[in-house]
């Protein structure tokens, strides 16, 4: 197929010029090293058809910038902050959103939520991130709340698929809000609770 050597559903060889690289459709896996030292290649679109990376398939890879899995779109600034949260590679991040397989590539759950927060961020209605996200919701909102991310908590109480858990929540919530002086986050949250359960203590809302 061109730029790509494929064998049994495997791509096991990246040999294109760089640039913008478009999986093809029916690849089932990238093979070990597939795209290792291609300092050249700025993207890659990484069709749903592909179930499993290979280990530093792009490692490497200093000039990848964006990647696109399914419909979910990371770039250069995701990599770096994923990288500084969780610590795990490129290759290791593509490998979570291909396999879906969070829990079994020997990472913390914290580590693990980092990423499927971008990823969340990025397609909100994937719903086996989602799943992932829903069992984790304790450290989810814990992530948010240490890195002070009122983007991706507004996300998670706005796209509807959190309700149940974000009101069990909200209470512990402002409490660290509060107690971290996050007064964006603290706003926003009291407004919330306002809005959607009420108080039974009308001073309760007004707390520093």
């Amino acid at each position: 197929m061109g730029d790509f050597a494929i064998q049994d559903g495997e791509l096991r060889f990246y040999n294109g010029s760089g640039g913008a690289a478009v999986v093809p459709d029916g690849v089932t896996e990238i093979g070990a090293c597939a795209f290792l030292n291609c300092k050249a290649l700025t993207s890659v679109t990484i069709p749903e058809s592909v179930a499993s990376i290979g280990k530093w398939a792009f490692d490497g890879c200093t000039g990848l910038t964006a990647v696109t899995v399914r419909r979910i779109v990371l770039q250069q600034d995701d990599f770096a902050r994923i990288r500084e949260k969780a610590g795990v590679g490129l290759t290791d991040v593509i490998d979570l959103l291909v396999s879906y397989n969070y829990t079994n590539k020997g990472i913390r759950d914290l580590d693990a939520v980092a990423v499927a927060l971008y990823a969340f961020r990025r397609c909100q209605d994937d719903v086996r991130n989602n799943e992932f996200l829903w069992v984790h919701f304790s450290f989810v909102l814990y992530t948010i709340m240490e890195e002070s991310d009122l983007h991706t908590l507004m996300l998670l109480q706005q796209c509807g698929y959190f309700d149940d858990l974000f009101r069990a929540n909200i209470d512990s919530m402002i409490e660290i809000a509060i107690t971290s002086q996050q007064y964006e986050i603290q706003l926003y949250l009291t407004n919330y609770k306002k809005e959607k359960i009420g108080y039974t203590d009308a001073a309760e809302q007004f707390k520093l």
